[in-house]
């Protein structure tokens, strides 16, 4: 895995499947327009897992404003053909809570897998239970079974 520094937000995260689109020089010093072109070019490769992963990845590095708001409604129509299975994130993704809400990425995703970790489990599955529901969207709590919770 490589470690990209992020210099928007002043943090040293790994990035891995974005990779695949974008060189990792290039990656920190990319304007809006260009992640949001992004964004199409990601979906042009395909439905895979690797695709959603890069999807994942750059919504979490990208600061919210006005051109990501954008770009995230494009994914959100775009991902109305994908399998609801395909759209999965797991608790354990550091990213998927910011102060103690799910992040904005987190919710371009279907499914939620809760890890039950002793030192954050149950933070985790509180977090993911009580957060508002502000995009209308519904969220299936997986516990290693199928059948939302």
């Amino acid at each position: 895995m490589t470690l990209i520094t992020n210099t928007m937000a002043n943090a040293s995260l790994p990035y891995h499947f974005l990779l695949d689109y974008v060189d990792a020089g290039r990656l920190g010093r990319m304007t809006d327009h260009e992640k949001k072109e992004l964004v199409s070019k990601i979906f042009l490769s395909g439905q895979t897992e690797d695709s959603w992963n890069a999807l994942l990845e750059l919504f979490s590095l990208w600061p919210d404003n006005q051109v990501k708001k954008q770009a995230f409604e494009l994914a959100e129509n775009q991902l109305t053909d994908w399998e609801e299975d395909e759209r999965h994130i797991n608790s354990s993704w550091m990213r998927i809570i910011h102060n103690n809400e799910l992040s904005s990425v987190a919710l371009l995703a279907r499914r939620i897998s809760i890890n039950r970790r002793e030192e954050s489990g149950n933070s985790e599955l509180s977090v993911i239970a009580s957060s508002p529901n502000r995009y209308r969207q519904e969220y299936y709590l997986y516990r290693g079974y199928q059948g939302a919770c």
